[in-house]
Formats: structure tokens, sequence, C-alpha cells
């Protein structure tokens, strides 16, 4: 049987998981659908702004998921809380972070 390294990502709600997804997905929307300055950057610096925001957002969503137990009782599923792992929202974190911080680089 093969077992699946993040199944605790499936420990959530699956309201909190649409919301998330919704909200990561129009975050970028949002920022791709922008008109570039000719000449300019590819995305603007306004959309580079909301996609570093929208990591931010998710960043933080992922350690509170992982750290805090108040959070964790409002988010996981009562008959999946035996799935949940911290590691994978440490991940997702660490990601999201790095590409929240990059959207200011570059």
């Amino acid at each position: 049987m093969i077992e699946m390294k993040y199944k605790g990502l499936l420990a959530l709600k699956i309201y909190v998981m649409l919301a998330v997804v919704v909200t990561w997905n129009i975050g970028f929307l949002v920022a791709m659908n922008m008109e570039p300055i000719p000449g300019d950057r590819m995305i603007p610096r306004e959309g580079a702004v909301i996609i570093s925001v929208t990591c931010l957002l998710a960043s933080v969503f992922a350690i509170l998921v992982a750290m805090s137990k108040s959070v964790q009782a409002a988010v996981l599923a009562p008959k999946r809380i035996h799935m949940f792992s911290p590691r994978p929202y440490y991940f997702i974190s660490f990601v999201t972070g790095v590409l929240s911080l990059s959207s200011y680089i570059f």
C-alpha cells in the first residue's frame, strides 16, 4: 500500500479547503489580469503586491494551523483529526513565505 505523505492536508474541513483554494486563485487571477506598463515588468508592481499578500496570507494560515490548537479546533474536521500532521503546513508556510519575499526582490 502506498503511504500518502501529505494526508495531513486532508484533515481540513471541506469548506476551509475550498476557501483557501478560491482565495489563492482569486489573488493570482487578479494580479495576472492587471495591465502591464509597456516596457516594464510582465506583472505590474500592484500585481506583485497582490501576489505577495496572497502568499503571505497562505503562509500565516499554514503556521497558525500547524501551531495553534484553537485554530486547529476551528479548521480541522473532527472525523479526520487523526490524519492531522503539522509537517506539510510548515512546508507550505516556508514555500509561500519565500514566494512572498521573492515578489519584492524580483
